[in-house]
């Protein structure tokens, strides 16, 4: 797959799907990364799917006058990865990502608004510890993703 070949190709990647069966199409081939369902989220292990925990919890409501509110929050959790076999200053300690968001529609779902969070608690991290070439015994880049700092947002959508 794309998927596949990028993260061959030294890119991080990820796979979040709903069905477990459309996990496996877009994850086929991939090594790293992460690649889960929600359908599968209570059975994930770090060998199949790159991660070691997730937990959500999803909740909506219909509203007295007309609308829905649905509310969403899951945590992530990776173990300690190490980035370079043998090498101890190649190593990211384990952590924990904490998502949220809130949306309000009519009960008809032809529009919403939601109002969203990624890593809500600020949570930093590497994407890759790599070693330096020609550098002394312990030089090493720490990659950042943007996904690693706090991110909030506003999503607007339509149905026509």
């Amino acid at each position: 797959t794309i998927l596949a070949a990028l993260a061959d190709a030294g890119k991080t990647c990820a796979v979040v799907t709903a069905k477990d069966k459309l996990r496996r199409l877009l994850g086929h081939g991939m090594v790293g990364g992460i690649c889960f369902s929600s359908e599968k989220a209570d059975a994930v292990t770090e060998a199949d799917n790159g991660i070691t925990g997730v937990l959500g919890l999803d909740h909506g409501m219909n509203l007295a006058n007309g609308y829905a509110l649905d509310t969403s929050v899951n945590l992530s959790f990776r173990s300690k990865t190490n980035y370079g076999v043998g090498e101890v200053d190649h190593v990211q300690g384990g952590y924990s990502v904490v998502n949220a968001a809130i949306k309000l529609s009519p009960e008809s779902d032809r529009w919403h608004v939601a109002l969203w969070a990624r890593n809500l608690f600020d949570t930093h991290y590497q994407s890759a510890v790599i070693g330096l070439p020609f550098a002394p015994s312990g030089g090493v880049v720490n990659w950042n993703t943007r996904d690693a700092r706090r991110t909030l947002g506003v999503t607007v959508g339509a149905k026509f």
